[in-house]
């Protein structure tokens, strides 16, 4: 078996200008290119090459400074192929939008589809998601080769409908819920966690859907945890305070202003909080003149970017915080569960879900930070925050049982879409 994980988006280089990629090349302008492993479908097929070294996995991406097909092969015989990308410009409801396309990714699949390519033995991974690329590659080839799409967002993200009297605030929002509704419908085979399906039994009835729970990353990384004052010894962080962590990209989504402002009306001042990331450098000096105009300097510390030291940082944690929009995890907040660290998060992605499941931590409405004042100030005054046990998150998440049953559901897709055409 062959499996092709399409990562629908380009290397987000601007976020990324402070880590070295797992390899890397320079085109023929000498501007640099490269592989990030922690993208989930390196991650991904990593653990499913662990378990199964026999099956070959790929995992292909547009890159907008690839001007060729740019190849790797890892030790453990993952293979990447990065894929010249261009940008598109297009109506998304009333609205243009630029994307990102990549022809060549489209052509180089197409050796792979029915009735003359290898597609007896080859399934092609697409996250479920907004953008161009997939959706134009499940148009052109939905019904010539097996794909199977996974979805970590919130899904009624996807197919939201807008609340308003505006007849063109109306008509944009509906052109959107079309686009997607069609989407949606095109898609044959879903492996989801057990909270999305409910939502995608409505809107893709005729789909085969698998059940797994997996969230992509290695839970080895918290069996090592240190107890919390070690942790802040280590990194230097004072004692007798709450430390508050909030760790991501650093961009508007992720709504670090509003919680900037929900910080500064706390009556409580017994904390520190700690943004690690990076992200768009506007947006950066934005947020750093808002703590320095709210007299908050001594209060938020902006760590950058951390690689090996951001465990340490989830270890001295007393609250994880996590404000955003949109997510599909997130990753950071699966992290700090994983950990065992009490998590106030939005009501978004998977994490929003186990929380809720196991009725642990706050999850929050994205829209009223006066409420995330509220709970904080809570916090600080002495109320607790429940956090789920590390044991209880790892038996339900343990990625060697998530794997053995995708990729069962990659073989079962593969010999339901052959027993198709045979019908056809």
């Amino acid at each position: 078996m062959k499996v092709i994980f399409l990562i629908t988006f380009p290397p987000a280089y601007h976020f990324s200008s402070s880590t070295v990629p797992a390899h890397r090349w320079k085109n023929n302008k000498g501007r640099m290119l490269g592989i990030w492993r922690e993208d989930w479908g390196h991650i991904l097929a990593e653990e499913v090459k662990k378990s199964y070294p026999e099956i070959a996995f790929e995992v292909w991406r547009p890159d907008y400074r690839a001007e060729k097909e740019y190849v790797h092969v890892f030790n453990d015989g993952v293979v990447h192929r990065s894929f010249p990308a261009r940008r598109k410009i297009t109506f998304y409801g009333l609205k243009l939008k630029w994307f990102y396309n990549s022809p060549d990714i489209i052509k180089a699949l197409g050796k792979y589809i029915y009735p003359n390519g290898d597609y007896q033995n080859t399934i092609c991974h697409i996250p479920v998601d907004y953008s161009f690329l997939g959706h134009s590659i499940l148009k052109k080839y939905g019904k010539k080769l097996t794909f199977i799409h996974t979805s970590h967002l919130n899904p009624a993200i996807l197919l939201s409908r807008a609340n308003t009297k505006n007849p063109c605030k109306w008509l944009h929002r509906q052109l959107i819920w079309r686009r997607y509704d069609r989407y949606l419908s095109n898609i044959q085979y879903l492996a989801l966690s057990s909270d999305r399906i409910d939502f995608f039994n409505t809107v893709t009835p005729d789909c085969r859907i698998y059940t797994f729970n997996y969230l992509w990353f290695d839970l080895s990384w918290s069996r090592n945890k240190i107890n919390n004052e070690k942790a802040r010894d280590l990194l230097g962080l004072p004692t007798g305070i709450k430390v508050l962590l909030s760790s991501s990209r650093i961009v508007p989504e992720k709504q670090l202003d509003k919680l900037i402002g929900s910080l500064s009306k706390l009556r409580n001042s017994n904390y520190i909080c700690l943004i690690s990331g990076t992200g768009e450098e506007k947006y950066i000096n934005y947020l750093q003149s808002l703590v320095n105009s709210l007299n908050l300097a001594d209060k938020i510390v902006f760590t950058g970017y951390l690689d090996e030291t951001l465990f340490l940082y989830y270890c001295a944690a007393d609250l994880f915080v996590s404000t955003s929009l949109s997510e599909g995890g997130p990753v950071s907040v699966l992290k700090a569960l994983a950990l065992g660290v009490p998590v106030m998060a939005t009501d978004t992605g998977i994490a929003a879900y186990i929380l809720k499941k196991y009725r642990v931590g706050k999850v929050l409405d994205s829209q009223n930070s006066e409420e995330w004042s509220r709970i904080i100030d809570q916090f600080l005054a002495g109320n607790e925050i429940k956090s789920l046990d590390p044991v209880v998150f790892a038996s339900e998440y343990d990625s060697k049982n998530a794997i053995e049953k995708l990729v069962d559901a990659y073989q079962d897709s593969i010999e339901r879409f052959i027993e198709q055409q045979g019908k056809s």
